[in-house]
């Protein structure tokens, strides 16, 4: 059993902590959002969970994509597989350098936009294009 002492920082004595006492932290975000006092700095992410949940059944389905009737031929799925890869890895790296300020987004933007493009996004969009117009509107 995980065992340890938290050290007391007022005139309270010392607290004996088990390992069932620290359970809480594997728990689900539902249950672990139902400890989280959302008022508090700590509750921050439950207050952006509560507003969300405002949202809940408003969507407009209409502008919803519809991947789960959106089908790929077959004989393409090799080729989707490696562009998307190649692109969600390349957008996710580049994301991350703009972020953190290693790429200026006014200065590098256009050398961005042509690694997209080096990496086949017109191919990939055209054939997510493709499949999209067969479905059943």
């Amino acid at each position: 059993m995980i065992s340890c002492r938290i050290p007391c920082t007022s005139n309270h004595a010392a607290q004996q902590v088990h390992g069932q006492d620290l359970v809480h932290a594997a728990q689900p975000s539902r249950v672990e959002l139902a400890i989280v006092d959302g008022a508090g700095e700590a509750g921050y992410e439950r207050r952006l969970f509560e507003a969300t949940k405002l949202y809940s059944g408003k969507e407009d389905e209409a502008q919803a994509y519809p991947d789960w009737k959106v089908w790929i031929d077959p004989s393409l799925g090799n080729e989707v597989a490696t562009l998307q890869t190649n692109i969600e890895n390349y957008v996710q790296q580049n994301s991350l350098q703009f972020i953190t300020g290693s790429k200026d987004l006014n200065k590098d933007w256009d050398a961005y936009v042509r690694g997209l493009d080096g990496l086949g996004l017109k191919r990939y969009l055209e054939i997510q294009q493709t499949a999209y117009d067969k479905v059943p509107k």
